[in-house]
């Protein structure tokens, strides 16, 4: 057997939260080898749901969710392998980063995940890392058919388009406007458009278009924009706050699946904006106030200004609007925005503490909700949630919270101020300002209602043409409780390394069934059940004592290993 042919079998349970190595050994020695995942420090995983649901998406991976990686430190981040085969059809994805950057809050990582599926707009989310470990994200995504609280969406299609690409009628469409504002975008293309993709060529034929419209006074909608108003990044490489009045998301496609993705000549588009909408200082927005329109650049992860734009009200509804001319595809959105200095981004460190009896641990992690003080005092809500997977806390543990101070202007710095909540009791909420404190001490009703106690879960494997050569993994793991749904209840338990992965009974209550999973391939794959058979879960109970999910592969599942990895 060849060391890479060796290698590439040692990477059964290894996700792709990790690349790896092994420890150089000599081919016929027989010693046993352990998997080396030292190298890769940080890791980061991105779960996917439903954004009206909280659905995980794509459980049985019917839909290919395809994930691009943008940004500053895109070149450092890669799959198990090595490599860029960063896509997921289980609703989960994991990436490492590669050997030697090691984030820290003067020297953060950061790269946007960019995700597409079949029937759901796309999705942006920005990752910082700033401290060695694992963190957890969770990326929303709207479902054009079925969208969230403050998001309304007209699909549809032009009439047959010629080969030559260019429409022989006008054709106006505007989602339904949401019920609390009344507001909505409407776009038209006018007749002699010619429709063309990425490379200029005609698109023809039938021709769909999906159009989406998100209220800016919304907080599903903010969560939920595929731009996402973290990124606040300039195609100019400015860094800028946006305060948004409205955006929209639009996607054209022909039936062939040619994208739309430039006009010959612009089409028209206009947003109403919600009665009372302040700018972040705020005044009202009034008629014959000036803003700016930006489209977001997927490649870039960044926004680019396309022009300016003067807010008028209409004569007929009283809503005021802001009518712009658009000649490609994409997000947009009209918007004030204020430079600020790249030198004023700050990150949150807070030394996190609670008077538990015994040991805390969250059931399924902490989440954490930015929010802004505006000048006339108001927290503004942005940006979507994210989780820190597990946070474990003993003596105090130090945290980092990974969040930028996105506002900063010439003058003001605005300061954040940030919520948490256990992911199964949304309504309990603890609020935290950085100004004020770096500590924060969880409540005594976060404690485990019992005394935690701490276990672990090992795993070490062999397959038969080589049983003195061990495999012990570093994986990216969850767990399930038995007659659980898949897609709602999955629990984020972390990442093992070298075979060994640390939990308690706060986490995998006494007396209860589990299936515990890994992912492989882009797969979740069972570790209490069969390799080959990625949905036959097993299960194992818990009883608070270590638990040894160890056992020699068959020559069936290296067989499928060999496979799967093209050996």
């Amino acid at each position: 057997m060849t060391t890479d042919l060796l290698k590439r079998i040692l990477l059964l349970f290894l996700t792709a939260a990790t690349m790896t190595t092994c420890k150089r050994i000599h081919p016929g020695a027989g010693v046993v080898t352990i998997i080396d995942g030292s190298f890769s420090k940080a890791t980061a995983s991105f779960q996917f749901v439903d954004a009206k649901t909280g659905a995980l998406l794509d459980v049985n991976g019917n839909e290919k969710i395809k994930i691009s990686i943008y940004g500053k430190n895109a070149a450092d981040v890669v799959d198990n392998l090595g490599g860029k085969n960063l896509g997921t059809a289980s609703g989960f994805l994991a990436v490492a980063l590669n050997e030697g950057v090691l984030p820290s809050t003067t020297a953060p990582t950061e790269f946007t995940i960019h995700a597409t599926a079949n029937g759901y707009l796309p999705a942006d989310v920005q990752a910082v890392l700033v401290q060695e470990g694992h963190r957890h994200f969770i990326v929303s995504m709207v479902k054009v058919n079925d969208t969230p609280d403050g998001v309304s969406a007209k699909q549809g299609a032009l009439p047959a388009v010629p080969s030559s690409g260019v429409t022989v009628g006008s054709t106006t469409f505007a989602p339904s406007p949401v019920a609390a504002t009344g507001t909505t975008a409407s776009v038209n293309i006018p007749a002699g458009t010619k429709l063309m993709d990425k490379d200029n060529a005609a698109v023809s034929g039938n021709v769909s278009y999906t159009l989406a419209y998100f209220n800016p006074i919304n907080n599903k909608a903010k969560e939920n924009f595929p731009g996402g108003m973290l990124n606040s990044k300039t195609t100019d490489n400015k860094n800028v706050f946006f305060d948004t009045f409205g955006w929209i998301s639009m996607e054209m496609a022909a039936t062939d699946g040619t994208a739309v993705k430039k006009f010959g000549q612009a089409i028209q588009t206009t947003i109403s904006i919600p009665t009372g909408a302040k700018k972040i200082d705020g005044t009202l927005l009034s008629n014959g106030s000036s803003l700016k329109v930006y489209s977001y650049d997927e490649a870039l992860a960044a926004w680019r200004y396309e022009s300016d734009v003067v807010v008028k009200q209409n004569s007929t509804t009283g809503k005021l609007e802001a009518t712009f001319e658009m000649t490609h595809l994409s997000s947009w959105q009209v918007a004030t925005s204020s430079e600020r200095n790249e030198s004023g981004i700050q990150y949150t460190s807070v030394t996190m503490s609670a008077d538990c009896p015994d040991y805390f641990n969250t059931t399924q992690g902490i989440l954490i909700k930015q929010y802004i003080k505006g000048y006339d005092g108001v927290k503004v809500d942005f940006g979507k949630p994210t989780e820190n997977a597990v946070i474990s806390l003993d003596k105090g543990k130090p945290i980092h919270i990974a969040h930028k101070a996105v506002f900063f202007t010439a003058s003001n710095f605005l300061p954040l101020v940030y919520s948490y909540w256990r992911k199964d009791f949304p309504n309990d909420v603890l609020e935290f300002d950085p100004a004020s404190s770096n500590t924060i001490k969880f409540p005594s009703s976060w404690c485990p209602p019992e005394p935690a106690k701490e276990f672990e879960i090992v795993l070490e494997t062999s397959c038969p043409d080589n049983p003195g050569r061990k495999i012990r993994p570093q994986c990216f793991v969850t767990a399930l409780e038995e007659g659980k749904d898949f897609a709602k209840d999955i629990i984020v338990l972390g990442e093992m390394k070298e075979g060994v992965l640390k939990t308690s009974t706060a986490m995998l209550k006494k007396g209860k069934k589990y299936a515990i999973l890994a992912m492989y391939q882009g797969k979740f794959v069972a570790l209490t059940g069969k390799l080959a058979t990625p949905f036959d879960f097993g299960s194992v109970t818990i009883d608070g004592n270590k638990i040894d999910l160890s056992r020699p592969l068959t020559d069936d599942e290296c067989s499928y290993l060999r496979k799967k990895t093209g050996s």
